[in-house]
């Protein structure tokens, strides 16, 4: 992956508290920080280029994200959260954008990596000067996306590659990671792996959740003729070892009262608990419990391949990403000592 040539479009300035979803820099009596990059969080794009500029409903719906995907990864953490002008969904339709690599091309020459490249610019200069604290970065969906090119482009293809020593984890949750792609990366020092088990560090996570049965194309998974890392976020294991609700540590479970709030809760109850067992021809976890596939008329089989459970892949294994968050950060600091 090559560098970006320097770009006109001036990113957002990340010392103005309005471009942040969350900024908790001022608790230091924390174990590590996580820097989170929000999902797609705009539908119709304001620009012809297909990015859509930030507004309170983003911030909102990016907040949202967060709750369900990033906030099992915050216990003990300062949290970052960047607000970044994104894809929009609709443009990502309308303009075919429904190619893995293409979308990693499409965010990794527009604004959206221009703006989280002066967010962690303005992180590693304020908050954590030259990476002394340790960290871990997250993001969903086109935000796990976003934060793949940021692996490969603002770390491991410049000097910040040595910053991935203080890196715990790197969640690319509900985007997959192409071998491809992985095997590409500058990364002969040997600074990133992709996660082998429960207990490993300076890896990188990934995911999808679907259902079972036949399913068609998901632009979230790898290209044809790729394979698609995966693990499985219940046993933390790579191979297809089934694992049942009873390994389920408990599920995040979302509700919307009469005002249209929001509201999530945790439930231990035998109805909610998921399952998962990889397969590993598609590069995906399959879960048999839920049915709640997203629908979306006119693209749902071609885009997702009709069996998603897109919005499920931290909610559904909440509580275990987050119980083995602190074993990794545990071997982590026991390993700097």
């Amino acid at each position: 992956m090559e560098l970006l040539k320097k770009s006109s479009v001036k990113p957002l300035d990340y010392s103005r508290v309005e471009n942040w979803v969350i900024n908790a820099n001022a608790d230091l009596n924390t174990d590590y920080d996580l820097i989170f990059f929000c999902g797609t969080s705009v539908q119709i794009p304001e620009q012809e280029n297909g990015v859509a500029l930030m507004t309170e409903e983003a911030r909102a719906t990016g907040y949202t994200n967060y709750m369900a995907v990033g906030s099992q990864l915050s216990d003990n953490a300062r949290v970052f959260c960047p607000m970044q002008r994104q894809l929009a969904l609709g443009y990502l339709f309308d303009c075919n954008v429904t190619q893995h690599d293409a979308m990693f091309k499409e965010i990794g020459t527009k604004e959206p990596y221009i703006d989280l490249e002066a967010a962690l610019d303005y992180y590693f200069e304020h908050y954590n000067k030259g990476a002394k604290r340790s960290f871990v970065l997250a993001g969903h969906s086109q935000g796990g996306a976003a934060l793949q090119v940021c692996l490969a482009r603002y770390f491991l293809l410049t000097e910040k590659r040595e910053y991935l020593k203080s890196m715990v984890a790197a969640y690319s949750i509900g985007c997959g990671v192409s071998k491809r792609f992985f095997d590409a990366l500058p990364n002969k020092e040997g600074l990133l792996h992709f996660a082998e088990g429960a207990d490993d560090f300076n890896c990188l996570i990934s995911w999808n959740t679907e259902g079972p049965g036949e399913k068609g194309y998901n632009f979230l998974l790898a290209d044809e003729g790729d394979e698609t890392l995966v693990i499985n976020p219940l046993n933390w294991k790579r191979d297809e070892t089934y694992a049942s609700i009873n390994e389920n540590l408990g599920v995040q479970v979302r509700e919307r009262d009469a005002n249209g709030t929001t509201h999530f809760h945790m439930s231990l109850l035998t109805e909610d608990l998921c399952d998962a067992q990889l397969d590993l021809k598609r590069g995906s976890v399959i879960c048999s419990t839920i049915k709640d596939y997203i629908s979306l008329p006119m693209v749902e089989g071609e885009l997702w391949g009709g069996k998603s459970l897109h919005i499920y892949d931290g909610s559904a294994y909440y509580n275990n990403m987050k119980s083995n968050l602190k074993l990794r950060v545990n071997n982590f600091l026991k390993s700097q000592k």
